[in-house]
């Protein structure tokens, strides 16, 4: 009776022994990693159709989070005529803050042509104009990035930037 004990002893001080090494295994490989210690910025970019002008994807169509000096972020959305008028359109931003007014930095391109580039506090304007025939479908690509060399004014903020699409019929142009 002796021997069935000591085995059975032995047994369980494996058992347990295995078992704390597999919640060790376990707890290092699932613990989340350590962080940087600093914030980066949150971004959501979003648009809507107008009753002239309808889009691919209404709603929030990019977004980043942490991001940081030298971080960048795309996003593209597909815009479309719904008149019977040559349309001459612009865009601009009505950001929810001007948080990043300063530091984010904006390009804008309608299928190809670049009609802004600059900060986000000059999208507030508009920019340039793009014209689009009836029914005709054109590529709104953006892109935001914090410069590399940036120090400040970016870190914990959060911004949701809505893009509104402006137009105007081309007269003599149709």
């Amino acid at each position: 009776m002796e021997r069935g004990n000591r085995i059975e002893a032995y047994v369980r001080s494996v058992g347990v022994a295995a078992g704390i090494a597999v919640v060790a295994v376990l707890a290092l490989a699932f613990r989340v990693p350590d962080g940087t210690g600093e914030l980066g910025a949150d971004v959501i970019m979003s648009i809507s159709p107008t009753g002239e002008l309808g889009v691919s994807r209404p709603g929030p169509f990019m977004s980043a989070t942490g991001l940081r000096p030298g971080g960048s972020f795309r996003g593209e959305t597909t815009v479309r005529n719904q008149t019977g008028s040559r349309l001459a359109v612009r865009l601009r931003a009505l950001p929810d803050d001007k948080e990043l007014d300063r530091v984010l930095r904006v390009e804008v391109s309608a299928g190809g042509t670049r009609v802004y580039a600059g900060l986000l506090s000059g999208l507030r304007g508009s920019t340039k104009v793009f014209e689009l025939g009836s029914g005709e479908r054109r590529a709104l690509r953006i892109r935001g990035f914090l410069p590399s060399g940036l120090k400040r004014g970016y870190a914990g903020r959060i911004e949701t930037v809505k893009l509104e699409l402006e137009s105007s019929v081309e007269h003599g142009r149709g």
